[in-house]
């Protein structure tokens, strides 16, 4: 298979940061804040003991409704991804975001039956998929080429800015109300925050507004890149795929359940809950130190060299090490791998169907990140109260991602518009 990488622009030295692209980033900064990482899979382990105590059902129980939500989710985003490629993110995310305010108000009067709190979360994961990062990256390559790894790691920040400050605004909730109370904080929150960032901040650029790779007044049929089937066919996205979805279901479980193991240790609450925030502190550095590596180094080098460091954050949770250095190591890696994963897909398989490609790619990664958290939990149940087992399998499953990640093509099929003038085309298999 091939595809044809045509450079359009005649200008390579246009400035890409401009008022106006970098209204899109902080409008990506503030909605991403309040995506459903933030609002339901950092604060799991706030809600985890309240909500156990309450019901009492055990972790592995209360940790299956991310499950769920992550299997809905992982079949919209893909269809959520091609209606953003058709309609464009404003005409799409919206609607997502007024959903999931719903839903989130919806789980504040859930009753202790256990079925219907699993559906009543699996479809607040469902209506979260269309607020979270495959949404947005298409719209930040359209804006960014020569500076899209650090434009996307900038972006993207607002994960782990929300990573931050949700659990903390939820555990103020849940200390000082219930956490039913909380779940309607969240549920303000995100469309407080979100829907005006997407509605005035956010938009595709208008015909001339940037030196890109596509054509003046283009169709989406006429921008660089694969179709969603074409991406599919290729062996770089299943490694992609495969090494995404070990690192997500290691290290974004190991964040969840980091709380409740701090606190098992002796922790108070609100310290142990510090240590998400310190953990999305760290994944700041890993996105932005990541974005800049990655718009000037193979970008599947860096990528394993971040999921080393997240393998010793791992094992030092499985030993007993610090779970404040530990917090920090997982931070970083955290915050690459989804800038990875977004800088990838657009080099490898272009902006064409970028949103639906991301769409499966995120997909992977959704579901992934339960996956990690249920097994957490229920290795944590069938070995007696201990996470130390399954921890250290974890921490082989980074170093696994790590060697996967090196099979990745030397060369983009899509590389930076100053470097592929004149260039003939690429085999894309």
């Amino acid at each position: 298979m091939t595809t044809e990488y045509t450079a359009i622009a005649t200008d390579t030295k246009t400035r890409e940061l401009t008022p106006r692209s970098s209204l899109v980033v902080l409008g990506a900064i503030l909605s991403l804040s309040v995506s459903g990482g933030p609002l339901l899979a950092s604060t799991q382990g706030v809600f985890m003991i309240p909500i156990t105590t309450e019901f009492g059902w055990d972790r592995a129980q209360v940790t299956l409704a991310g499950l769920i939500g992550g299997i809905l989710s992982a079949i919209a985003l893909p269809f959520v991804g091609a209606a953003i490629d058709r309609w464009g993110i404003r005409r799409v995310v919206p609607i997502g975001i007024v959903a999931l305010g719903i839903n989130l108000a919806l789980l504040s009067i859930v009753p202790a039956v256990l079925l219907i709190y699993l559906l009543a979360f699996g479809v607040t994961g469902l209506t979260a998929t269309a607020q979270g990062p495959a949404s947005y990256i298409r719209t930040l390559s359209r804006w960014f080429d020569r500076n899209r790894g650090l434009a996307i790691g900038v972006a993207i920040s607002g994960l782990a800015l929300g990573q931050i400050f949700v659990p903390q605004y939820a555990l103020w909730f849940v200390t000082n109300y219930s956490w039913r109370i909380a779940y309607l904080g969240l549920a303000v929150l995100v469309v407080v925050v979100a829907l005006p960032a997407v509605l005035f901040m956010i938009r595709d650029p208008k015909p001339g507004e940037v030196a890109a790779v596509e054509k003046p007044g283009a169709a989406n049929v006429d921008l660089p890149g694969l179709t969603g089937r074409q991406a599919l066919s290729t062996a770089r996205f299943w490694i992609l795929v495969v090494s995404i979805a070990l690192v997500a279901m290691t290290v974004q479980g190991a964040l969840v359940h980091i709380v409740p193991l701090a606190i098992d240790s002796g922790w108070d609450p609100v310290a142990a809950t510090s240590l998400i925030g310190i953990a999305g502190l760290a994944s700041v550095v890993g996105r932005l130190g990541g974005g800049f590596l990655y718009d000037r180094l193979h970008a599947p080098y860096v990528g394993a060299g971040v999921f080393i460091i997240g393998a010793v954050g791992v094992g030092l949770l499985a030993v007993g090490g610090s779970p404040v250095v530990a917090a920090i190591a997982i931070g970083i890696t955290a915050g690459a791998e989804t800038d990875l994963m977004a800088f990838l897909s657009s080099r490898y398989f272009g902006i064409r169907s970028l949103a639906q490609v991301n769409g499966f790619l995120f997909a992977a990664f959704n579901l992934s990140v339960p996956i990690g958290i249920y097994v957490l939990g229920a290795g944590y149940v069938a070995s007696g109260s201990s996470y130390t087992s399954t921890l250290a399998i974890f921490a082989g499953g980074l170093v696994a991602a790590a060697v996967l990640v090196l099979f990745m093509p030397r060369q983009y099929n899509f590389p930076v518009l100053r470097e592929s003038r004149r260039r003939p085309a690429r085999n894309a298999a």
